[in-house]
């Protein structure tokens, strides 16, 4: 997902300051793979939580933060019709949140990122 809201960033940005294209298609990407994300984050928090790791705080705090980082991204829905110009303003603004957030989602675990983060 970090690499997809990258190059999401990068094309928004560049809609914005020239004042044409429009970024949609990018955005549509990244936030259907933050919906995949989202989707396999859930079922092994399930999956661990009921095979015997439990429910500890910090992995239920990350869960929440990237779901918020989820709903933020379909917000950007909202300019679909709005001028290419607001719209790679608008992404760019909804991007940066979205990173700020998963920044801080994965501060939440003990290890930070890697495998046996969760």
């Amino acid at each position: 997902s970090l690499p997809s809201l990258l190059v999401t960033l990068i094309v928004s940005l560049i809609a914005w300051l020239r004042g044409q294209g429009s970024p949609r298609k990018f955005m549509s990407i990244s936030t259907g793979v933050m919906d995949l994300q989202a989707l396999m984050g859930i079922i092994l928090l399930l999956w661990a939580g009921f095979t015997g790791g439990g429910f500890p705080a910090k992995r239920l705090e990350h869960a929440v933060t990237m779901l918020i980082a989820v709903v933020v991204g379909h917000l950007a829905a909202k300019w679909k019709s709005a001028p290419p110009a607001v719209q790679g303003r608008n992404y760019t603004i909804t991007i940066i949140v979205i990173l700020l957030l998963v920044i801080a989602g994965i501060s939440r675990l003990p290890q930070g990122w890697g495998p046996g983060s969760m």
